[in-house]
């Protein structure tokens, strides 16, 4: 028997474990679920000082745009959102741009980078990893659309474009 038709068990091993990778990446949640109600007392305190409650913005729609200054999808897809969010943004619809950095000069940090973008108008909430924990969110950038209820409506991980975000945004308005 030559070395080409015997079984090596370290090849099997390997097989497995990639089954394994595989099976995780298609079988495991990878994001916030529709139908998922954040707690009650989720609180995320704001940029520019004061917090918002999710309990409070109930009735309204609410879009959280979860990024980090370090990602550079976020990077790309923060402006079209701005734009998006100045267009639809209304009474009963609030954007609320979630901000995953950290570190003792975050705030300021994160207000540099707005300036520097021309986006310091954006309502920028500070999270700790609460609300990011309690909607489910594992990567960023990733959007979630909160219904009248409080419920997760729509979800969407990684990038989007401008057009996306009107479509999304139009979606949102009819919740």
């Amino acid at each position: 028997m030559d070395g080409r038709t015997r079984s090596h068990p370290l090849r099997w091993l390997l097989f497995a474990a990639a089954l394994g990778i595989l099976a995780g990446r298609f079988l495991l949640p990878t994001g916030p679920k529709v139908g998922l109600v954040p707690p009650p007392d989720l609180a995320l305190p704001l940029l520019e000082g004061g917090e918002t409650r999710l309990e409070d913005l109930r009735g309204k729609v609410v879009v959280l745009d979860f990024w980090a200054t370090w990602c550079p999808p976020c990077v790309e897809s923060l402006p079209a959102l701005g734009r998006v969010t100045r267009e639809f943004s209304g009474p009963d619809l609030v954007t609320l741009t979630v901000n995953r950095d950290d570190g003792p000069d975050r705030e300021a940090k994160v207000r540099a980078f707005l300036d520097r973008r021309g986006l310091s108008d954006l309502a920028v909430a500070l999270d700790d990893g609460r609300a990011a924990g309690a909607l489910k969110v594992r990567a960023l950038p990733t959007l979630v659309v909160l219904d009248r209820d409080g419920r997760v409506a729509m979800a969407h991980v990684g990038a989007m474009d401008e057009g996306s975000l009107r479509e999304l945004f139009a979606s949102a308005r009819e919740l």
